[in-house]
């Protein structure tokens, strides 16, 4: 099972994440994602396979991904990420519970690699937040204080309102994430929302109610994406 966890530029999908993770008793696992964006001081590999471009591109080319995106950043580089096949396959068919972030497009690119039996296991969540400025902020807390950081740090805010067709959203799976009480909150509902569904795959009767529920819901929250926004090269 892999829930997704989506959201704008610092609406707190990473520390909702990790949040879940410390408090799941090793019941819930990130899936890793690969990229060979520089990898950034004290950063460790728990949420990224680093990559050459080089080992990227074969990758690439031997279809070894389920999908794969390509930012072009405030600098001028091309940075790339991806999610593997066979670490995608892994934490589908897994008994556990798999997390990561996503963004709309990857989310999408995901339910259409799956057959239908299986798209019960794959369940998408959206972090919104009310204040734009408190989401900047955030996301400025975070870098260093020089001119490319800051550039780089503008430009995806920029994209990431762009980018969501909030129109498209299920409220049902939006959840608020402004303050610690909504960060504890969330924390609690993904935990339940994994010791549910490590539930259901072990009843069938539940499986087959959840199984055409979520097919249904996941149908219309795929591609909530603005889909001219992704039409170009990099993003």
């Amino acid at each position: 099972m892999l829930i997704c966890v989506m959201g704008n530029s610092g609406s707190g999908k990473d520390t909702l994440i990790d949040s879940v993770i410390e408090n799941s008793n090793k019941g819930v696992k990130k899936l890793r994602l690969v990229t060979y964006r520089p990898q950034r001081p004290n950063e460790i590999d728990d949420r990224y396979i680093f990559a050459t471009k080089y080992e990227f591109d074969k990758l690439l080319n031997d279809n070894k991904f389920v999908e794969f995106r390509s930012y072009k950043v405030a600098n001028g580089d091309t940075w790339k990420y991806g999610t593997l096949q066979s670490e995608f396959n892994n934490a589908i068919d897994a008994d556990t519970t798999y997390i990561t972030t996503c963004t709309p497009m990857q989310f999408t690119a995901y339910y259409n690699s799956l057959d239908e039996s299986k798209l019960w296991r794959l369940h998408p969540i959206v972090l919104t937040m009310i204040s734009p400025k408190a989401r900047l902020q955030r996301m400025l807390q975070r870098i260093d204080d020089n001119y490319d950081s800051v550039k780089e740090v503008c430009r995806r805010f920029s994209d990431d309102e762009d980018a969501i067709d909030e129109s498209k959203l299920l409220p049902k799976y939006c959840f608020p994430n402004d303050t610690e009480a909504d960060l504890v909150r969330n924390t609690d509902l993904l935990l339940q929302l994994a010791r549910e569904i490590n539930r259901h795959t072990r009843h069938y009767s539940d499986y087959l109610d959840m199984h055409s529920r979520t097919i249904k819901d996941t149908k219309l929250l795929a591609g909530f994406y603005r889909e001219d926004n992704y039409n170009k090269e990099d993003k």
